[in-house]
């Protein structure tokens, strides 16, 4: 495998075709909605939490005051009776809110993943420039949309459970190492997500790309990636500690230069320069978060394209052949013709 070359076109790829870049900003408002709605959602429970007096503490302790008194206000209701037919509705919404919002923020990621993945491979493939197009791909994602949200789902589902699992395995080793062990085994732990990693963007191009099942995707991604370890291995360190060391080379200054006014205006301490400071840094945020939106844009476009390109070089494809599995299995030879009498 010509690792400059796929890192080279996977560039060529990112920079040229834009529109890449939407579907990444939708696997990226997927992955990170899901997340942010979840940490709402986490904070309205323990808000119900506070209020009903289930934390251990008296109502509303160590918050602010107006705080303070809607969950007094709230927990009298409770007590007395008032509140409690309210307690089980309002439970029961917010969980079919998260649900809800989880359900979309999944089907926006996974629309995402697919335009992002297909339309790379359309491009290596030399598809005409009128076909990569927002709504040409789009029209791409209907047809791969399922299966990749069925084994979208079933990963959320294995994950959770293989993590609850290992959750109760390793925690022993926890307590009675102090700490040690796990740090020990972190790096099999970092070599087993890399690996994970690699097989799940392996599968998705295998359906995207070659139109396979779940399962046959599954066999043809775990093949390509055991017969060929060492290349993949080295493919996936060096896309992983190469965008961790980019985001940490422009994220580290640029935080540091919107945190700046405002430390500033707290030593100084009068009051104008700490409103002066808190506003420029204010201000920087809201202005560094587009930025961060197209450069985690722009890297998961190069990301994807580059697993594309991996996938593609690894069974043989190179750019501009539009070769299937099918055209590359072995044909079986022709019968004998039979001699007329």
């Amino acid at each position: 495998m010509n690792f400059e070359e796929i890192l080279s076109s996977a560039w060529k790829i990112t920079w040229k075709h834009k529109v890449l870049w939407l579907f990444s900003l939708l696997a990226i408002f997927g992955a990170v909605g899901a997340g942010s709605w979840r940490g709402i959602m986490g904070m309205i429970g323990a808000f119900i939490a506070l209020s009903t007096g289930n934390t251990g503490t008296p109502p509303g302790q160590n918050s602010p005051l107006r705080l303070q008194n809607l969950s007094f206000q709230f927990q009298h209701g409770f007590m007395e009776g008032t509140n409690s037919t309210l307690l089980i509705p309002i439970l029961l919404t917010f969980t079919l809110l998260w649900l809800l919002f989880s359900v979309v923020f999944l089907l926006v990621q996974t629309a995402g993943s697919i335009g992002l993945m297909r339309g790379a491979w359309m491009i290596d493939e030399g598809q005409p420039e009128e076909k990569i197009t927002f709504s040409g791909l789009l029209d791409q994602v209907k047809h791969y949309f399922w299966r990749v949200l069925l084994f979208a789902v079933a990963l959320s589902v294995a994950g959770a459970v293989v993590g609850m699992v290992l959750f109760l395995l390793l925690l022993p080793v926890f307590f009675i190492t102090m700490g040690c062990g796990l740090q020990c085994l972190m790096p099999l732990f970092i070599a087993l997500i890399w690996f994970l990693q690699a097989l799940v963007e392996l599968i998705i191009v295998a359906m995207v790309g070659e139109d396979l099942e779940i399962i046959p995707a599954v066999k043809r991604a775990w093949g390509i990636l055991t017969g060929n370890l060492g290349a993949v291995a080295l493919m996936t360190g060096f896309l992983f500690v190469g965008q961790a060391l980019l985001a940490n080379l422009i994220f580290t200054p640029l935080t540091l230069l919107v945190l700046a006014p405002g430390f500033i205006g707290i030593l100084i301490g009068t009051k104008a320069a700490l409103t002066t400071g808190l506003l420029i840094s204010g201000l920087g945020f809201l202005i560094s978060i587009p930025l961060s939106l197209l450069f985690y844009s722009v890297v998961g476009t190069y990301l994807s394209t580059a697993w594309t390109l991996v996938f593609r070089r690894l069974t043989g494809r190179e750019a501009g052949e539009t070769s299937t599995p099918a055209d590359d299995a072995p044909q079986e030879p022709p019968l004998p013709e039979v001699a007329a009498a």
